[in-house]
């Protein structure tokens, strides 16, 4: 008894062109299917599936911190960069030429100054080795430690024996602060860079009277 049943080739042929047909409609589908679930997914998983290239970006321009508008750029000599207190103060402590420099902090940053210039070349003229100009913005805050106009002035002088000129005697007491912060600073130096640099400092660092931002 036969079982079998004989096809014509016309036949067969049909059959496999049928199955290829098939297979595409289904390929095609699960790949809508596909495309339809990655679309679906939160953005942040899927950006965060590709490579970033070229170099990180700086979290301080990031933050697009607003500066004042009676902001002064000035420049600074810097020596180096640091994420704790300690370890800048360490870094000084280390390097004997570095007995005039200061610790200034901006956000959680710390950075060496030795010196803070009024221009680029003031600054640029006494880099060495390892140490950058770095430009800064200075912009008088609330302050109820000293008068900030008198600050102003001073920084902006470029002669140290116009700065007592520029301060208005027993006036009162944001007159005596500012006079007994010059008078200890110019103690060790008569370098208008390093009494800016200090001034500077001091009333950004701890009195928060000046601001800084880059």
């Amino acid at each position: 008894m036969k079982f079998g049943k004989k096809y014509s080739n016309f036949t067969v042929l049909m059959a496999m062109l049928h199955g290829v047909v098939i297979g595409v409609v289904a390929l095609v589908i699960v790949g809508v299917f596909l495309m339809g679930a990655e679309g679906k997914r939160p953005i942040d998983k899927i950006e965060n599936e590709i490579p970033a290239s070229g170099p990180e970006q700086n979290e301080e321009n990031e933050a697009g911190d607003e500066v004042a508008s009676d902001a002064v750029t000035f420049y600074a000599k810097q020596h180096g960069a640091f994420t704790t207190s300690e370890a800048a103060a360490t870094f000084i402590e280390e390097n004997p030429s570095l007995s005039t420099a200061a610790v200034m902090q901006v956000k959680d940053q710390y950075f060496v100054w030795s010196a803070v210039g009024r221009t680029e070349a003031e600054i640029e003229a006494i880099l060495e080795e390892g140490t950058y100009k770095k430009a800064f913005s200075a912009s008088s805050a609330s302050c109820e430690t000293v008068k900030t106009d008198q600050l102003w002035q001073i920084l902006n002088l470029n002669e140290p024996s116009k700065i007592k000129n520029s301060i208005a005697e027993n006036e009162g007491e944001k007159e005596q602060v500012l006079t007994k912060k010059i008078d200890a600073i110019t103690a060790f130096t008569n370098d208008m860079k390093v009494i800016r640099l200090h001034l500077i400092s001091s009333f950004a660092n701890e009195t928060g009277c000046v601001k800084i931002s880059f």
